[in-house]
């Protein structure tokens, strides 16, 4: 029982770390990116959208490529795939 404690104990540590890395990067995203879509928003609403689809593919696909060799190794790529549309349909 003690062993299965220690267990649960680093998982809530290593989710503890997880969840605080993750607000820090969306915290490094946001900071730059929020003045520099309200400037072009001012400008043009059209070109904030623009730029924000921009950031949201610039990060999003580099991570999503990195993302698809681990959700392989844990069966879940299917699952993914499935879920945003993407895939050979499992034909």
């Amino acid at each position: 029982v003690e062993e299965e404690l220690g267990i649960a104990e680093r998982t809530s540590e290593q989710r503890a770390t997880v969840m605080s890395l993750t607000n820090l990067v969306r915290s490094l995203v946001l900071i730059p990116s929020a003045p520099l879509m309200g400037a072009l928003a001012d400008r043009s609403l059209g070109l904030g959208f623009a730029a924000g689809g921009m950031i949201v593919a610039a990060l999003g696909i580099p991570l999503m490529l990195a993302w698809t060799p681990w959700l392989a190794r844990n069966g879940e790529r299917e699952r993914v795939e499935e879920a945003v549309g993407v895939g050979g349909g499992g034909d």
